[in-house]
């Protein structure tokens, strides 16, 4: 049965990768956080869940500021920890903004309404599964994009990562940004390759994610393995220091891992 108290923690829940679909009772919870969220940030909170429920709902909510404080550093006007990241992100693309780019896994449309703006002659799409979980939808993402005066190079579709719906080499720029990482049961690597798939032949990529090797496996090796089917100038670059500013930070933010895969086809 569910538990009406832990309704305001759903909201919140994907933040650390803790699915708001699944029913958890205050201990379930508690641990599932315990889980999922950086052990050294975290480990101060285990012993409150060893013991009375009145201890659990304390540890809960010691947990809600914290994961509070981090949506506000992440938000577009609040700590505009994101609108740096996806600075980072098109820095490192070596495009030249003609012809076309895919987002992989778009949100809300922001990174790919940033690459419009930032290459006036690239036409845009951008591609997500909106799921249910998540206030993201296709009119949100052609509503951001009319308000930044750039509709009109902004097309948006429904799409799943595992497959997306377009033929070989079908674009000249692919980019993705904290995307790969919530597609659940999915290998990492094979996601990664079938973006790269609508990639056409010379065309650039940055791939941006929380990269944990317990999910990524060794990413070197996958990125000598690009080099080894022909790739260019593939590089793996530590976005946790460059849009952080320090790893511990991107650890408290639960992104301690981030790295940026780029390079050309």
């Amino acid at each position: 049965m569910k538990d009406a108290e832990l309704a305001p923690l759903e909201t919140v829940a994907e933040d650390v990768g803790v699915d708001p679909t699944v029913y958890y009772t205050t201990r379930t919870l508690g641990q599932a956080f315990l889980d999922k969220c950086d052990p050294a940030r975290m480990a101060s909170f285990a012993p409150l869940f060893a013991g009375s429920a009145d201890a659990g709902r304390a540890a809960l909510a010691a947990l809600l500021v914290w994961i509070t404080w981090i949506r506000r550093q992440y938000a577009f006007g609040g700590g505009g920890i994101m609108e740096q990241v996806h600075r980072v992100v098109l820095s490192h693309l070596d495009y030249d903004g003609q012809g076309s780019l895919l987002e992989v896994g778009c949100g809300s449309g922001a990174l790919s309404i940033r690459a419009a703006l930032t290459w006036p002659e690239s036409k845009v799409t951008g591609m997500d599964y909106w799921g249910a979980v998540y206030n993201y939808s296709k009119a949100l993402c052609e509503k951001n994009a009319a308000s930044e005066g750039v509709a009109s190079r902004c097309v948006f579709r429904h799409g799943d990562a595992n497959h997306l719906d377009f033929p070989d080499e079908s674009f000249d720029a692919v980019i993705s940004n904290y995307v790969y990482h919530n597609v659940m049961g999915a290998d990492m690597h094979k996601l990664l390759l079938e973006s790269l798939r609508v990639l056409k032949k010379g065309g650039v990529f940055a791939l941006n994610d929380d990269m944990k090797p317990k999910l990524y496996g060794d990413m070197d090796v996958f990125a000598q393995k690009l080099r080894e089917m022909g790739y260019q100038d593939v590089r793996l670059i530590d976005t946790a220091e460059e849009a952080f500013g320090s790893h511990r930070r991107a650890a408290m933010m639960m992104l301690g891992s981030s790295r940026l895969l780029v390079g050309r086809k």
